[in-house]
């Protein structure tokens, strides 16, 4: 159907109404915009004879002569020309606006945010959106945040994050991000959840403790733990040893194996020393006091 086509249709053959919300109804040579409407877009003929849905249809006069009203839901589409003709935009694009004209500057609203399933070192983080739109979670021990999750391009409308490698019974402080399709972002306010305590209360056990390669000025300071644990030694060349002024070297990745090159000693010369380790949660072995002589 053209433009011209469409124009040739007089009152006395039908009225033309389109009703959205906001609706706007036209008659030959006036149209209007209205405050009230439904879900249809409507064009109606001199004789009503029934509701006919034309999704993608060329609406010619002679086709509305034949078949009454013809009634398009909110969710179909006009053709374009017609559209154009009488300037108003019903296709289904985010509502029925056209982004060129009309475009989407409002942010997804947050739902329902909240953290569940939490254990002594996961949980799971979840909430909705009004409309489709990616998730992503902030999470720290302050509102620093300082981790977040991997973003979840996906446009849905429901979010649910699985959090991991917490810390036992410690407070976490979270908050939520999502961004709809036209880029507009909305950041949740800051949340709060505790991860359980743990059951176990067990120190690592520190196994085939020994000092090897020892040499004038360097010293390796080996042992075994029978579960992961981080790994510390103290070492000093004083007569009483003390732990709060010793010498250390230490790293916080979790092991069983633990091996630490001891530098810049002294030669010929008595040294004390302590190995330390820590499990995951937090539970602490700690050696007697050892000793080595670095050579001349």
């Amino acid at each position: 159907m053209t433009h011209s086509t469409l124009t040739k249709l007089t009152s006395s053959a039908l009225a033309l109404s389109i009703a959205l919300a906001p609706a706007v109804s036209f008659a030959k040579g006036n149209p209007h915009v209205e405050t009230e409407g439904n879900i249809r877009t409507q064009v109606e003929a001199k004789k009503p004879s029934g509701c006919l849905k034309a999704f993608g249809h060329l609406i010619a006069p002679g086709w509305i002569k034949k078949n009454g009203t013809v009634s398009v839901d909110a969710i179909c589409s006009l053709p374009f020309g017609i559209k154009m003709k009488l300037g108003i935009d019903s296709r289904p694009n985010n509502g029925g606006s056209d982004p060129t004209t009309n475009p989407d500057t409002t942010a997804p609203r947050l739902s329902f945010i909240r953290a569940s399933n939490i254990g002594t070192s996961t949980a799971r983080i979840s909430w909705a959106t009004n409309e489709r739109a990616t998730g992503q979670v902030e999470y720290g021990t302050t509102t620093a945040y300082g981790q977040t999750t991997p973003l979840i391009t996906s446009l849905t409308f429901n979010h649910p994050t699985r959090l991991s490698g917490l810390t036992p019974n410690t407070t976490y402080h979270y908050r939520v991000r999502s961004k709809d399709a036209a880029g507009n972002l909305t950041t949740s306010a800051d949340y709060t959840f505790k991860t359980k305590a743990t059951s176990d209360t067990t120190a690592p056990s520190l196994m085939s403790i020994a000092v090897s390669n020892i040499a004038s000025t360097s010293a390796k300071v080996s042992w075994t733990t029978n579960e992961s644990a981080t790994s510390k030694v103290y070492y000093s060349s004083t007569a009483t040893f003390n732990a709060g002024t010793a010498s250390s070297t230490a790293t916080t990745t979790l092991s069983t194996s633990h091996n630490f090159n001891l530098s810049g000693l002294s030669a010929s010369t008595t040294y004390r020393y302590m190995v330390e380790s820590r499990d995951a949660v937090g539970n602490t072995s700690t050696s007697a006091v050892g000793s080595f002589v670095t050579g001349l």
